[in-house]
């Protein structure tokens, strides 16, 4: 039997490179990287602004100097554009049929969708910079001043004023405004009427006072990711790359974290994703505990990283001022590859739907998968002028030329196909660049279509895996037509679901079941829609409900359904309902109950989704456990619970839960 040198002999032999075998290993497979498709391209009349493009669902909106224009993310027409009587516009925000532009001075409130109105016309205008942050019915606005209008008319309905001007970008959290003065003052204010509930750094006791201009608040890790009771507020001094956690409730200090040895650092960044806290200070990259701040792990790279820090759930990539992409083991911070642009100087990075890396340098932007392999680059006549953005597998770049491009996945190309193959003979001598297509990819045919032999052979040397592999996961037990025990790269063991047909609301459903990360939830460990919609979550351990529903008394089900609602209610806190809760999705296990299947379930259309529906199928929950009628307490909670008006009801699951208990106690 030969062995896999002799098949690469053969192979070396077919294209006639035999006599260059021994010139030094090269990689040629960028040379060859096909381009995107791409869906189409939009000039504009004047050269944009710097960090100008925003995307939602159906529209791009890019400013130039004193314009504002959308267009169709499809086709790239124009769908209006509105002009202003000053410059330096730039789109900050867009949410609920609204997009928010400002120069730097005003904010503008237009409409972006025909359900507000015309599509562009300005409804509102106030004083305020660009950072903002939008809820459903709130705009609110550091402009000296927090102020809180309504989304719809621009009308104030409160102002808070700080010890300092207060130009900040605020956090809105569970009913609570988070912002930072000028001056490093962190406030905690009531979003119902403007109230300060607390200031935490201008408290002299509270030892992580500062007088540092670039303190900020970077968001608020929820109390199901802490060990805490309440959640925390993350604040970031980018000066000095240090990060803290004060209590949401109280803003006493928690924990802090100082990155480059407490130096100034450069590039500083902080990104928080899958349940840790990423910290960016000059070349190191810190990964840190929410609810502790001790550090996990650390890398120090060869040149600052620049940035943002992404994550595709398993992997870590960063971006350096070398030109090279990093990817680390989000577990334990082992690299598992890095790839290095075709310009020097600083590239960035980020992910793509599906996880996939983007990287940009200079002119050049480069597709790669999660394994750092390139899928295909694109070389632009101008440099990017700012971050691409990505949506439903297209690619949106605006470049200082004035040009928006929408770039999809590129077809397959033989050649680059073939050129992969060599490559992963171990390697392929520099010469064989100059080696026409059809001779090569001709040679590849031979390889893998010689002969059962040559084929065992093959398949031999490759020390091929036990297991199949699907998208980065290998799929071990069938469980379902659609759902394998699978692994991750990091070993871990998850359920494995692709959809043959997927509900028309699977990207919500995803995101929202995602977005949870609850404790009692079973978790969302990664999801996409290609190459086709799928969801990995965490591998729960335990017995369903229905299945120890015959060793429960009314005591032991009372106990698990509390349970269960008071997970109900953390999601409910986080406008997410379940719609589904049956004993077959409540899991007890060694350490309490999870909740399981919260989307998917193929009962969603049509079921309500509101608090009291949900209390009402809690209510059911129970008394699909019970082997025996109810006692007298426990019958009334139920009736309440069932009541055919919703607003009968209790007012809250864990209302509910408090009075399962009380009807235990005293049944």
């Amino acid at each position: 039997m030969r062995d896999g040198s002799s098949n690469r002999r053969e192979f070396l032999a077919t294209v006639g490179l035999a006599p260059f075998a021994w010139v030094p290993s090269m990689d040629i497979t960028r040379s060859f990287a096909p381009e995107p498709n791409v869906r189409w391209t939009f000039e504009l009349e004047e050269e944009p602004k710097s960090g100008s493009l925003l995307l939602d669902g159906a529209t791009v909106y890019v400013a130039t100097n004193d314009r504002l224009a959308g267009h169709s993310v499809v086709t790239g027409d124009r769908r209006w554009e509105t002009a202003f009587d000053t410059g330096g516009i730039t789109p900050v925000a867009v949410r609920d049929g609204t997009v928010y532009a400002s120069d730097g001075d005003v904010v503008h409130a237009l409409n972006s969708t025909e359900s507000t109105g015309t599509f562009g016309n300005e409804r509102w205008r106030a004083r305020g910079g660009d950072r903002i942050a939008t809820t459903e019915e709130m705009v609110y606005l550091g402009a000296g001043t927090l102020d809180a209008r309504s989304s719809w008319n621009g009308k104030l309905r409160w102002r808070f004023a700080g010890d300092e001007p207060i130009h900040r970008k605020p956090v809105v959290h569970d009913e609570t405004v988070y912002v930072s003065d000028n001056s490093g003052g962190l406030y905690a204010v009531s979003t119902e009427d403007g109230s300060e509930r607390w200031n935490a750094f201008h408290n002299s006791e509270n030892p992580n006072r500062s007088s540092s201009q670039s303190i900020a608040v970077a968001g608020v890790i929820p109390e199901y990711d802490t060990t805490h009771s309440t959640g925390s507020v993350l604040v970031w001094d980018s000066t000095y790359g240090s990060v803290s956690a004060c209590a949401a409730d109280t803003g006493r200090l928690r924990w802090r974290f100082m990155a480059n040895d407490g130096r100034k650092a450069s590039n500083a960044t902080i990104t928080m994703a899958g349940g840790r806290i990423y910290v960016a200070a000059g070349r190191r990259l810190h990964v840190l505990s929410p609810a502790t701040g001790d550090e996990r792990w650390h890398v120090t790279l060869p040149d600052e990283i620049s940035g943002s820090i992404h994550s595709d759930g398993f992997s870590v990539f960063v971006g350096t001022t070398g030109g090279e992409v990093y990817s680390f083991a989000r577990k334990n911070g082992t690299q598992r590859w890095s790839f290095g642009t075709e310009e020097d100087g600083t590239t960035r990075s980020r992910t793509d739907d599906y996880g996939r890396p983007i990287a940009w340098q200079g002119k050049e932007l480069d597709a790669l998968d999660a394994s750092g392999e390139l899928r295909w680059k694109r070389r632009f006549e101008s440099p990017p002028c700012c971050p691409p953005s990505v949506a439903n597998d297209f690619v949106y770049v605006l470049t200082g030329d004035g040009t928006i491009h929408a770039l999809g996945t590129a077809e397959s190309a033989p050649i680059f196909g073939a050129i992969q193959v060599a490559k992963s003979l171990d390697w392929i001598p520099v010469f064989g660049a100059v080696v026409g297509s059809t001779a090569l990819a001709g040679a590849v045919w031979k390889l893998h279509s010689s002969g059962d032999e040559t084929e065992g052979e093959m398949r031999e040397s490759a020390d091929e895996p036990e297991y199949p592999t699907w998208n980065g996961y290998e799929l071990h037990e069938r469980l379902d037509a659609e759902t394998h025990l699978a692994r991750t790269m990091d070993g871990d063991t998850v359920l494995l679901r692709r959809f043959t047909d997927p509900p028309e609301t699977f990207e919500r459903d995803a995101k929202e079941w995602k977005k949870l990360g609850v404790d009692g939830v079973q978790q969302v460990l990664g999801w996409g829609i290609g190459p086709e919609p799928w969801v990995a979550v965490e591998r729960v351990n335990g017995r369903t409900a229905s299945e120890i529903a015959a060793t429960l008394d009314e005591g032991n089900a009372v106990d698990v359904v509390g349970r269960a609602a008071e997970i109900v209610h953390l999601a409910h806190k986080r406008g997410v309902f379940h719609e589904s809760l049956s004993p077959e999705n409540v899991v007890v296990t060694d350490s309490g109950v999870v909740v399981t299947d919260w989307r998917f379930t193929g009962t969603g259309d049509g079921r309500e989704r509101s608090v009291p529906a949900d209390v009402r199928r809690l209510g059911g929950l129970v008394r699909s456990l019970l082997s025996d009628e109810p006692s007298e307490p426990l019958r009334d909670v139920l009736e309440r619970a069932a009541a055919s008006d919703p607003d009968e009801r209790y007012e809250s699951a864990l209302a509910f839960a408090d009075m399962l208990r009380w009807a235990a106690r005293n049944r």
